[in-house]
C-alpha cells in the first residue's frame, strides 16, 4: 500500500499514480490529512492551525481523488479512502 497526500495538485497525483501503475504496489491509500484549511465553517482557534486537518472537510477532495485514480487505473489498485469518509453513503 502506498499512501498519497491530500495536498497533491491534480497533475502531480496523475503523474504519481501513473508511475505506480508499473510497481508491485497492491493498493493506494488516498489522503487522510491535509495542510489546507478549505471547507471549514469558521476560523480555527489560535494555535489550532498546526499539523494536518482531517475529517469532514476532506470529503469532496477525497471523492475527486478516488474518481481520478479509478479513471486512470481501473481495477489495478485496491483503493482505501481515509479522509472525510463518515458513512457508507459518503463512500458511494
Amino acid at each position: 500500500m502506498v499512501k498519497l497526500s491530500a495536498d497533491l495538485a491534480p497533475d502531480r497525483l496523475t503523474a504519481i499514480v501513473e508511475a505506480l501503475a508499473g510497481s508491485p504496489a497492491a493498493g493506494l491509500i488516498l489522503s487522510n490529512t491535509s495542510r489546507a484549511r478549505t471547507g471549514l465553517r469558521g476560523p480555527l482557534p489560535e494555535g489550532a492551525d498546526q499539523g494536518g486537518l482531517s475529517g469532514r472537510p476532506l470529503l469532496a477532495g477525497m471523492l475527486t481523488a478516488i474518481g481520478t485514480v479509478k479513471g486512470l487505473t481501473k481495477d489495478r489498485f485496491t483503493l482505501l479512502a481515509s479522509g472525510g469518509i463518515f458513512s457508507g453513503a459518503d463512500a458511494r
